[in-house]
Parts: C-alpha cells; structure tokens; sequence
C-alpha cells in the first residue's frame, strides 16, 4: 500500500512553486552537473535566481565533446535519477506550468511537423482549448541524420493542462513517466493519453505499423534468437494517419501517432533520442503489469522506472513476502562488420527492401561473452569464421523498440580452410582395426571431416591447372597474382532461415556507394545494372557507423603502405649517407617524396575504368596499363559486344586511354583474352574461352577484378569455349 500512495502522490501533486538547482554527487562526477528542485524559498537560499528559471548548463550527454552519441542516444535530458524516488519533488514538477508531458497511445508517439522557427523548449500555441497541444523541439537547428531538414518533433502538452483535462474520478489512471530534466530546468513526462481525449487527437493508422514485432524481427530479419542489425525502413515524409482539421481537435496541424522506431529517422537526435526513451518505457511497462512470481498486479514506482508488486492479501501463498521490484530489461545484441583485407562481408534478408545490405548481427545467449556472439553469429548466418583476436569494439546504440542495445564490433575473417577427409587408415582406429582385424576387432568408425588451414602460397603459385598454365605463357606477374587474388575469401554459405543472401564487397566499389557517389559505370551503353538499387541503412544507424568506420581504417591502412613504401624505396640511398640530422631529413623527405610520387601515379592510373564490359556474350581482353617508367599498374577488363576481333578492343582502349589521360605517357599491354557472357538483371557472369591473337587470359584473375566492381554478380570460371 506504501507503493500505491507514493505513486498516488506523484500522479495528484498540489501545485507549488519551484526551481531547479544544479547539483553535485557522486553520480554526477565533476564537469557533469544534475538538478535538484527546491522550493523557491530554499532556492533563494541556495543562492538561485528565482527571477530566471531558465539554467545556463549543458547536459552530460552534449558535454562529452569527444564522444558523438549514436542516434536514439543524444538524450538532451540530464536522467536527474535521484529525483526519480522522491515523489514529493515529482508532485511539484508535475505542478509547474513549464513541465512537458510527450502522450503516448498504443506505443505510439504523437508528432507533429516542426513549428516554423521554434525555440528551444517553446512551443506554439494552435488554438484557445484549456489544453493545448504543441510541436516541441528540443534541439532546434539541428538536422536529420542524413543532413536534411526533420519530418518530425514531439508533441507535448503542459503537466497541469493534461490533469486539469481528467476528470477526477480517471486521475488514478493517469501514470507519468519522468524522463529528466532539461537544459532551462523544465521537467520531461511522458504518459498514456486518457482514453475521453481520443477524439480531440488523430486516429491511429489503420493498418499496423512496422513497429510490431520483435526487435530482432523488425532490426535484422532474421529468425529465432537473431537480432537488431541496426535500421529500419524509412518513413514517407508525408507522415502516418494526419489529423483531421477541425473546431474540436486540439491536435497541431499535421499531427500523426507515429512509430518512433520509423519515424525516429526523421527526427533530430535529440528528439529521437527523447521519444526513444519515453517509447521503451511504455512498453516495459504493458509487458510488466503483473509479478512474473506472484502474479500480483504492479504499479510503477521511482518516476516510472521500476514497478513493484501490490502487498498480497492476508491467507495466500506470497502473504508475507516483500515485494520485489522489477526493473527495465535490455536485451544485448551484438552487430559487427566482418573484414578480410580490403572486403567486407555484407548481408540481408529477404524482406528488406530491395538491394539493401547491412552487417550482420544477433542477440547475445545465456552464459556467452560478447565476443563469442559475434563468432556465433557470423557462423550462423553465414558459414563464416572469425579471428576473435582481432575483434575490437568499435560503439554501441539504444534501441528500444521494445528492449535491445545494440553493441558494435569490428573483426577479421579467419583465415579459410579445407575439410579433409582422412584415410581409415590413416587415423589412430583405422590402424587399430587393421592390426586386430584376424582377431575379430570391431571395424573402425567412418573417418570424420577434418578443418584444415590452407597452407600460404604466393605469386603465381595462388593458380593452378589452366589458370597457371595461362598466367606463364601471357607473362602475368607474380604481384599481380597476389594483389588481385589476395586476400583469399572465406566462402559464404548462407542459412536461410537466416539471410536471403550474404556477400563481400570491396571498399573500393563500398566506398563509392556509401558516399553517395555512383560506383563507375562497368557496363557500356548504360544497361542497368543490379547495383544501381543498392543500399545500406542511413546514418540514424549503427550499422552505419561501423561501414563508414571500416572504410575509414582501409583509406588509413592505405596511405600507412604507401608511406612505408616510400620510406623502403629510399632506405639503401638513406644508408649510405651518414648518420647525422642532415641524413635523416633528407632519408625523410624522400620517403615523403616517393608516397607523393606513388599518389600520383595512383590518381593517374585511376583516371582509366578497371572494368568496361557489355551485355550478352563478347569478347574481352585482359590488359596491363602502366606509368612511363613501368613502376607504377594496374590491370583492366575490356569488352564490347561490336568487336569482331579481340584487336579492336584493344586498339579502342589505347584510344580511351590516350583520351583520359592525354600526354600522361601511359603504356597498355594484353595479358591475355577470351570470351564473357554477361545478363544484368538475372547478375549472372561467365568467363570462358581465349584469344587466338593474345593468348588465354588466367580467367581466375579477370574474375577478380569483375567481383570489385560487379559485387552482386555470380561469376563462374571456366577453360573450354572460344
């Protein structure tokens, strides 16, 4: 009963005047400040400006200049959690006309279009009602997650407006949840909106929303124990169910119920992060209504924050028990982006919107570290083992729709294997079997597959059979062999009850399409192609995140080679020029020289297309183009559905080339040719057959370079043909 009245007391405060105060404890370390509220004759006495209420401090969450919240995470709110188990200080918040209330209805938010230059913590009056509804940007400025204006902002109402607007025999349904204070000192509520006020405000949308689910469900498609891969599919800007203009609605123009889940990505951070919060909270509390030991109604105590149990009565089994309170639950789930040298592992399901790819991901099990969920779940979905040694976590982000954190990491693939087989003779009970046989010994059991790694070759040893045979008689170099064909590729094999497909994409061709530039055009004549529609989830995610991070660590590992090569090229001169300041400069500034030197060589050479195919079946050639001075390369696949002979591709590549890059003095080679048979919309990509003129072309290796830039192809090698 001591829990009914403390809840009572927080839902039917007398007014009182109040301020707030920053404070310091130890849950506020020094530079991160809370609020405390006072009376205001106690905060005169503390030395507080009760002419002022507004407070010139900055939250903890934007106080952290080196760190940037993911979004649903950049809580403009101090959490003031000491503030939550005294309900006193909760009756007068509730009692202050600045007090914000965000009403909920079906675990869903409602929104409104942002007021037209709003500031920060004011709304705009629409109409003249005693309760009136209004459009609250809590950050005002800021943009959306993908750098555009925002769809949307929360609506709140004013604490005293929305209990005035009970009657009070209802005033006991009437929960608030205090989610914090401000940057001015006001108080955050969020609360279910009273059934007698549904009419005054927009229905819900007709068919249910994307929101219903689970969060792995909704996050990574997956099935089972899977989790959030971090998005979701974007809101139309037009927005949910509008409301309907009219005398009797006090609703702002434009407002809609909205899933915060959809709609979140439309808002700023700030705003996301607040109707995040107020979202999650509602629906732990619909799943918590009544102990899970006693069966014992809950009611919601600390601010909204935990529920515990009504006494139970006298004479049944739980009397005499001290309730236990329950607590908000996160469900952990892992999301990681899976490398392999310059290739990242990709997945999606096949719910998900066309071309859309994101990282793999998963909940985390009873008794399993982190990192043991992310080997377990790369596994899981797609046949693909990983170096825990070289997992490293990289952020984590909220998602509470209903319950998950989302925990980032980045790791590398393992380094593939080859089942084997053994010989029965070859294991301990095949020997045994063999040397009991005439004395009637049981037969050996069936040898067991055996993970084996794959020993390291490299040069042209990374071909064998027709490939090898081909690379020697078309003069393929043996560095050549290994940028191309290395790293060697973990293969995918998908659980589809899982993933609909799982693939590596190059950073190259990655960097392109997240930056929103269009991949280089690899199919003459413009004929779509199947990468045109790709995606992955926008900014608002983590996934997100861990991709732009993981493209950012290659560029670094990039430009860390060329400078090690600088400085290799120039350590024999270095060496013999003396051990004094003068040498070491010099030795350094011509490693400095010889990085800039290899850039430009590398923006020369990328002035040409590696790749420019046709549709159908053609013939292609394998080419060679280098610098003047045969330092610098890098190899092209040309081929054109008009060529008659695998000479006129090569004669109208030197005229693209000497076009591009115009007295850059570039040199073109043929490595060799042969034929492709190339089908856009069905991605499917053959490489077969050779030329009379130029030789056959290691097909393994155009193969290669076709993966970078047609990633969501299958292309198959084969030697026959012509």
């Amino acid at each position: 009963m001591a829990s009914a009245s403390r809840s009572s007391m927080m839902r039917q405060g007398q007014p009182q005047a109040f301020t707030a105060a920053p404070c310091r404890s130890r849950r506020h370390p020094p530079g991160r400040t809370g609020w405390r509220v006072l009376p205001t004759s106690a905060a005169g006495a503390a030395g507080a400006d009760t002419t002022q209420p507004a407070l010139d401090q900055t939250p903890p969450a934007a106080g952290h200049t080196s760190y940037d919240p993911p979004h649903f995470a950049a809580l403009p709110l101090d959490r003031s959690a000491p503030l939550r188990k005294d309900d006193a200080q909760l009756a007068r918040l509730l009692a202050s006309p600045s007090s914000r209330v965000l009403l909920l209805h079906s675990h869903k938010l409602l929104v409104a279009p942002p007021p037209p230059a709003a500031a920060d913590g004011q709304g705009l009056p629409l109409d003249n009602s005693s309760l009136q509804l209004v459009p609250h940007c809590f950050a005002p400025g800021q943009d959306a997650p993908d750098g555009s204006q925002p769809d949307w902002v929360p609506v709140t109402a004013s604490a005293p407006q929305l209990q005035a607007a009970v009657p009070a025999g209802l005033q006991g349904q009437l929960d608030f949840l205090f989610l914090g204070m401000d940057r001015h000192g006001a108080a955050v509520f969020a609360a279910h909106t009273p059934q007698h006020l549904l009419h005054l405000l927009p229905p819900l949308p007709a068919k249910p929303g994307a929101g219903s689910g689970t969060a792995g469900q909704q996050q990574s498609g997956s099935a089972g124990n899977t989790a959030p891969p971090a998005d979701a599919e974007p809101i139309a800007p037009a927005g949910p169910t509008a409301a309907a203009a009219g005398p009797a609605s006090v609703a702002p123009i434009g407002a809609a119920w909205a899933d915060v889940r959809r709609a979140g990505q439309r808002m700023t951070g700030p705003d996301a992060a607040v109707a995040a919060l107020a979202v999650g909270l509602s629906q732990w509390h619909s799943s918590a209504a009544f102990c899970s030991r006693t069966g014992a109604k809950t009611l919601p105590t600390a601010g909204g924050h935990s529920r515990t149990p009504v006494a139970a009565p006298p004479g049944s089994s739980s009397a005499g028990r001290r309730p236990r309170s329950v607590y908000p639950r996160l469900d952990p789930a892992v999301i990681v982006a899976v490398g392999c040298g310059d290739w990242l592992l990709l997945g999606r399901k096949a719910s998900w919107e066309a071309g859309r790819y994101s990282c793999l991901a998963g909940f985390a099990e009873v008794a399993e570290t982190l990192e043991q969920a992310v080997e377990r779940e790369v596994w899981e979905e797609a046949g693909v083992g990983v170096d825990l040694s070289t997992a490293r976590y990289h952020s984590s982000q909220p998602w509470p729709f209903p319950q998950s954190i989302m925990i980032g990491f980045t790791v590398e693939a393992a380094a593939p294997t080859a089942t084997v087989v053994p010989l029965a003779a070859e294991t301990p009970a095949g020997a045994a079997a063999a040397a009991g046989a005439a004395a009637g010994a049981a037969r050996a059991p069936t040898p067991q597959p055996q993970q084996q790694q794959l020993p390291a070759k490299r040069g042209l040893a990374l071909l064998s059979g027709p490939a090898a045979m081909a690379a020697r008689e078309v003069g393929l170099l043996p560095a050549e062999a290994e940028r191309y064909l290395l790293p060697r590729l973990p293969a995918v094999q998908v659980d589809p009850r899982e993933l609909e497909d799982a693939r590596w994409f190059h950073a190259h061709w990655l960097a392109a399409a997240v930056q929103g530039r269009t991949p280089p055009d690899v199919v003459r004549g413009g004929a779509p192609d199947a990468s045109a529609c790709f995606r992955i989830p926008g900014r608002y995610a983590l996934a997100n995140h861990l991709i732009s991070s993981w493209l950012q660590g290659r560029r670094a590992v990039a430009g860390a080679g060329a400078e090690q090569s600088g400085q290799s090229s120039t350590s024999r001169s270095g060496s013999s020029s003396g051990t004094g300041c003068d040498g070491g400069s010099g030795q350094l500034g011509a490693a400095a020289a010889a990085a800039e030197e290899e850039e430009a060589a590398e923006q020369l050479l990328a002035a040409v297309p590696d790749v420019s195919i046709d549709e159908g079946s053609f013939k292609y050639v394998l080419l060679r183009l280098s610098t003047a001075d045969g330092r610098f390369s890098k190899l092209l696949v040309r081929g054109d559905s008009r060529a008659a002979y695998h000479n006129h591709i090569f004669q109208a590549t030197a005229a693209a080339v000497r076009e591009a890059a115009p007295g850059a003095g570039l040199v073109l080679d043929t490595v060799g040719g042969g034929c492709i048979e190339h089908y856009s919309q069905q991605r499917a990509l053959s490489v077969f057959g050779f030329s009379a003129a130029f030789g056959q072309a290691p097909h393994e290796v155009t193969a290669a370079l076709l993966r970078r830039w047609l990633p969501l192809h299958d292309i198959v090698v084969s030697y026959s043909g012509y």
